[in-house]
């Protein structure tokens, strides 16, 4: 049980806090099957005319597809009856008592939520839930904007002046010869009919001492959320092919690196490993600097032009994107009058730049993440997969309502990062043990597990007897048959 869920005060029922203890990644069975039949028509009407809008506007933008063509009333013919087969079929009883009962079971929580004033929110990383009490909830979130004072309270509601700013600007510039080209307006100009203001909450570091809080910021419907993204689509790979060679992309790329590094003769008995963590990097960014330092980033890298698009243009959007963040929380309005929103899309991207820079002045090159562990023995190098003590060992849980390949997707992937990153058959054999207790922690049948266990390493020519209690290989010299054919393969990005 995780101890997020295992401390709260009221929610005492094993039913409730084993329903809280499957995490966020968890999707109840059948859902639709416990509403009338009409509101499950009206579903599937509304998830119909919705995927079929997006596949006209999709064809239509990108491939000029005519609207009108008789292909669509096929495929829509089709798709309803998908959805109808999907959500429609009678179920047997006892899933329609399994779906009754979880439901049941969510109302009890959100009841008692509300009764002794609770509230759940996911947890940072680790994706499970905490249950916190609301006052407890509110005073960090007020300790939080009052330390880092990067938020301003307003008197009204922005989003009109804010939707209207995001307009002006865009049709300025598309009237402008050369600033914007057609398609990019089109993609940037936001849809009056659903945008709306962006809102912010709070999730827990609970492996972080003292369990400070994270704000997020929903900007999906927000009127910059077009100009965010297309930003983002146009930069990033800039970003990504100009720093190829000093960033580092997972674990296993680090590593591949660090043998280079050691092939290179670099690596010494006396040669330390470190790694650093910005606080609230994004919520901390100088606003106008960072844009100066994107403009800096293009100019250097002779980038005066963007798929047409000239580099004032570039950063008058990036201005109103990181400057018009109003956003609305407990039924007060703010503005953020520092850094960007931590949800926005080309934030991320801005924040890269401006640690580039950073890097580059202050240590010359960037350092990873710090997904493994490494240790420099007298000039040997010793890497195996690194676990935060206070992370929860939490995987999609087998009971979820997620299609069986994603679960069979984990253990491969568990499977392959121990072999990618562990060193020695030792290491390997300790992460697959930690794997395997993952699995069970969450649910995992063990027959199931073994059964995945064997057809990973059947891939690659291992085989043991069925019979076997605990599907492995045995020695180091199949481990490093293995870790020879995995290790070398790159790392997509």
């Amino acid at each position: 049980m995780p101890t997020d869920i295992g401390d709260t005060l009221y929610v005492r029922h094993n039913q409730e806090r084993e329903h809280l203890s499957r995490g966020s990644n968890y999707i109840r069975m059948n859902q639709s099957a416990v509403v009338s039949y009409k509101k499950r028509k009206q579903l599937t009407k509304k998830e119909h005319d919705k995927i079929i809008n997006q596949v006209k506007d999709y064809l239509a933008i990108y491939h000029r597809v005519d609207r009108t063509l008789p292909i669509y009333d096929i495929y829509s013919e089709n798709l309803q009856q998908r959805l109808d087969l999907r959500y429609m079929a009678p179920l047997s009883m006892s899933s329609r008592i399994r779906a009754q009962r979880e439901k049941n079971i969510v109302r009890s929580i959100h009841r008692k939520l509300k009764k002794y004033k609770h509230l759940v929110r996911v947890t940072e990383k680790s994706g499970v839930f905490c249950v916190l009490r609301t006052q407890d909830h509110e005073q960090k979130a007020i300790e939080y904007r009052e330390k880092t004072k990067v938020y301003k309270e307003l008197s009204s509601n922005r989003f009109e002046a804010t939707l209207n700013k995001v307009i002006r600007l865009l049709n300025n510039l598309h009237a402008k010869q050369g600033k914007l080209r057609a398609w990019q307006y089109n993609e940037m100009r936001p849809n009056v009919k659903t945008c709306k203001l962006a809102y912010m909450y709070f999730n827990p570091k609970t492996h972080k001492d003292g369990t400070p809080f994270r704000p997020i910021m929903h900007t999906i419907d927000s009127p910059t959320t077009n100009i965010s993204r297309l930003l983002d689509r146009l930069i990033r790979p800039i970003f990504n092919e100009k720093t190829k060679h000093t960033s580092i992309i997972d674990g296993a790329h680090l590593i591949k690196r660090l043998r280079q590094y050691a092939n290179d003769g670099h690596l010494r008995p006396t040669t330390l490993f470190c790694t650093f963590d910005i606080n609230n990097l994004y919520t901390m960014l100088p606003q106008q600097q960072s844009l100066d330092i994107l403009v800096e980033f293009l100019q250097t890298h002779d980038k005066h032009r963007v798929q047409g698009m000239d580099i004032a243009t570039i950063r008058e959007l990036a201005r109103i994107v990181i400057e018009e963040n109003a956003f609305v929380y407990r039924n007060k309005y703010y503005q953020q009058i520092i850094g960007g929103a931590m949800g926005s899309q080309f934030t991320l991207t801005l924040a890269n730049i401006f640690m580039c820079k950073w890097e580059k002045e202050s240590i010359c090159r960037q350092l990873p993440s710090f997904e493994i562990y490494g240790r420099n023995n007298n000039g040997v190098l010793s890497t195996s997969v690194y676990h935060k003590t206070t992370s929860e060992p939490y995987v999609v849980p087998f009971e979820s309502d997620h299609p069986r390949h994603i679960f069979r997707n984990i253990i491969r992937a568990a499977l392959l990062r121990a072999v990618r990153y562990s060193s020695t058959f030792e290491a390997f054999n300790t992460e697959r043990r930690s794997i395997r207790l993952m699995l069970l922690y969450n649910g995992y049948p063990s027959t199931y597990i073994n059964s995945e266990f064997r057809k990973f390493f059947h891939q690659y020519d291992i085989h043991d007897s069925d019979s076997s209690i605990l599907p492995m290989i045995t020695d180091e010299r199949q481990f490093l048959a293995i870790h020879n054919r995995i290790a070398p393969t790159p790392t997509p990005r």
